[in-house]
This record gives structure tokens, sequence and C-alpha cells, in this order.
């Protein structure tokens, strides 16, 4: 639950920058920057070149070619993502042509949940919960409802460092059919899942090594394991 996520982010970054005030806090996967270069054709920046095929490659180079026994140079790996997310918006903002595929892009993430949005002020968290942008997951249910909604929540955490996770292909399968309970009369939902997760790097790609972490499922509260198909 993005919200509720952002309640303990907000307290650590107060931690670090007790003067500054929060607007809002947005969450952003990396393929939203792929996607966005891919609308541009290129980035660039630093000397370097990027598109949506070379930007992780050289990304991951800049992070992790230094001296790590340089503790300046090691706290300064990722400055690299300032320069480039800051030269992606100012050629966002130039390309006026471009700014209807862009804008398509953005929306488009904002559907499949790549970007989070969570806003301080009340009438823009009310917008973005309506459009269903903010990550907040259903918290009520009706007693008296067959079904209100149904909700399944894929959650993973890679504990392994490294960028694994990249090259992880999963396959959801939910199943849904509707029975009669014979022992109460009512009826009920059955529900199957089946979840496959296929790691299609090798160990001669860069950062691909063994992924390591955890895999939680959430369903609506009241729901119960049951035995058999």
């Amino acid at each position: 639950d993005f919200p509720k996520s952002v309640s303990e982010l907000k307290r650590f970054f107060a931690f670090v920058y007790p003067d500054i005030k929060l607007d809002g806090v947005f969450a952003v996967n990396y393929s939203l920057l792929e996607d966005l270069i891919d609308v541009l054709a290129h980035v660039e920046t630093g000397g370097q070149t990027y598109t949506k095929h070379t930007l992780f490659s050289l990304m991951e180079y800049h992070v992790n070619n230094i001296d790590r026994r340089n503790e300046k140079a090691l706290s300064e790996r990722k400055k690299i993502l300032s320069f480039l997310f800051h030269r992606l918006l100012e050629k966002m903002a130039f390309s006026p042509l471009r700014w209807r595929q862009l804008s398509d892009v953005i929306v488009e993430h904002l559907n499949t949940k790549n970007i989070q949005l969570y806003f301080e002020d009340p009438g823009l968290q009310r917008v973005v919960y309506e459009k269903g942008w903010s990550g907040a997951w259903p918290q009520k249910v009706k007693a008296d409802v067959l079904f209100e909604s149904d909700f399944l929540a894929v959650v993973e955490g890679n504990f392994g460092g490294m960028k694994s996770d990249r090259y992880i292909k999963r396959d959801v399968q939910y199943f849904l059919r509707i029975v009669r309970n014979p022992e109460t009369g009512l009826l009920e939902g059955r529900v199957r899942l089946t979840l496959d997760f296929f790691h299609s790097g090798s160990y001669n790609i860069p950062l691909s090594g063994n992924y390591k972490g955890y895999l939680r499922v959430y369903v609506p509260k009241g729901s119960r394991l049951v035995a058999g198909p």
C-alpha cells in the first residue's frame, strides 16, 4: 500500500533533511525512463549518448566502475542519475512535437502502476486516488455484497542486490469461479492462483546472478486457504 509506505519514507527523509517540507512522493519504475528515452530517440549527458537499448548497461558501468576504496567516489557514484534525469526533463520540455507521445507513455505507466503518486494536498491526493494512481489498496468490503470487487497483489522483494530481477520473467494466472457452499447454501468465490518465474539471464551477463528474495500474495480480507483443485 503506497500511501502507508510513504509515511515511512517521509520519516526516514526527515532524519536526513529535517528542514525540507515535502509536497509529495513519487515512485517510478526504471522502465519508464527507457520508454521516455525511446520516444526522444536518445539523451546526451556527460559525453555519453543514452538510448533505450544502452541505458541500462551504461548506467551500470558508471555506477560500478569506481574505486570502492575512495569514499567520495563511492558516495557520489549515483550522481549520474541526477544529471541524466535533469537532461531528460530538459529535452522533454523542448520537444513539443513529441509531447502527445510522451504524455501517452506517462499515462500508460500510471495505469500499469509503474508510477505511483502521493500528494500532501488532499485535493490532489483525492484525484490520483480516484484515477487509481495512488497505489492505495482497498481497505473495506461490504458484508452484504457477494463481490464488491476482487483483489490480488503479488509482492516481491529483491534481497540479493545486483540487478537479477531485470532478467526475471513472470507469469501470473488467476482463475475465479463461483460455487455454492453445500453446507451453508451460500455462493462463494473459489480462486486458483499459479505463479511461474523464469530467469532469462546467464552468468555471462553482468549483474544477472542468482535471484534471492521473498514473495508475498495479498488477497481480500476474510479469504481462507482451501485444499483441492
